[in-house]
Order: structure tokens, then sequence, then C-alpha cells
């Protein structure tokens, strides 16, 4: 599975191509945990495949200026400034979670379905001025509800 390379980050950042694999594996594997759908690359289109792709890379990216986790202070005078460089527990924001989980959601192999269990059909119950007869996808006269004449309406 190769959603990402390191070549892809270089316009970015500069990154040690082993660091940068090792990255990239990371967060390959967390995405999978996080939208298994992403272990078979085949199922997904090129549009899915270089959406996956941006979400590695903000991810990839953020993980890499992290830092080491270090806290380091600064003092000037009455006023000081505290940095702290550590790194989130997570691999991926809620919203990146969320941005993964659509992308395979998108690619339909597998999902809720509907069944339309209103009859939409134009049948010769309704009265002449219904809203079916006018095109519309619901019944003005009533005669969905009585399952016989017009309610409402009459010719």
């Amino acid at each position: 599975m190769a959603f990402l390379i390191p070549s892809d980050l270089e316009p970015f950042a500069s990154i040690e191509v082993v660091k940068a694999l090792a990255l990239i594996e990371d967060a390959t594997e967390f995405a999978v945990l996080e939208a298994p759908a992403l272990a078979d690359e085949d199922e997904l289109s090129d549009r899915q495949r270089a959406q996956v792709k941006a979400v590695l890379r903000g991810a990839v990216l953020r993980r890499n200026d992290a830092g080491s986790g270090v806290v380091q202070t600064k003092q000037l005078g009455s006023a000081s400034e505290t940095i702290d460089t550590a790194r989130s527990r997570s691999f991926f924001t809620e919203s990146e979670i969320d941005q993964l989980q659509k992308i395979v959601q998108d690619a339909g192999s597998s999902g809720a379905f509907s069944i339309d269990t209103v009859n939409t059909q134009v049948s010769g119950n309704h009265s002449d001025v219904c809203s079916l007869v006018f095109g519309a996808t619901f019944c003005s006269c009533g005669a969905w509800l009585t399952g016989g004449p017009p309610l409402y309406e009459s010719s």
C-alpha cells in the first residue's frame, strides 16, 4: 500500500528518507485502523487515493513538525513564554479521521441502502388536480391515505 512516498513530502519539508518512510508507514497503518476499507487500495478511485494522500501528508508533516517533546521556557523581565513541542497522542485529528472514513464510505463498496416503500406512480385513483399529476413526489388529494378515491380534491 503506497498512498504516500517520501518525494511527496519534499515540497513541504526536508525530512530524511528513513524518517519519512517510518512516518509514512505509521500514518498508513493508523489510517487503516481508523478506516479499514483503506486496506484494499484497489477498490478506491484515483480521486479517493489522492484524497487519502492529502490527509496522510498533512498528518505526517504535522508529526514531523511536532518536535522532540521538550518544554522550553524563555523569560525577559516579568514576561515569560513557554513552548511545548510535545506530540499529540493521536496520529490524526478528529477531522482527519472523519475525512478518511468519508472517503471510504464514498467508495460505495458497502453500506446502507434504501428501498422505496411509497408508491410514487400516478394511478387512476388520484384526482386530476393532485400534485402527482403535475410531477410532484407527494399526493395532495389524499388517495394514498384512503387507498382508493381522493379524500381532499375532486376533478
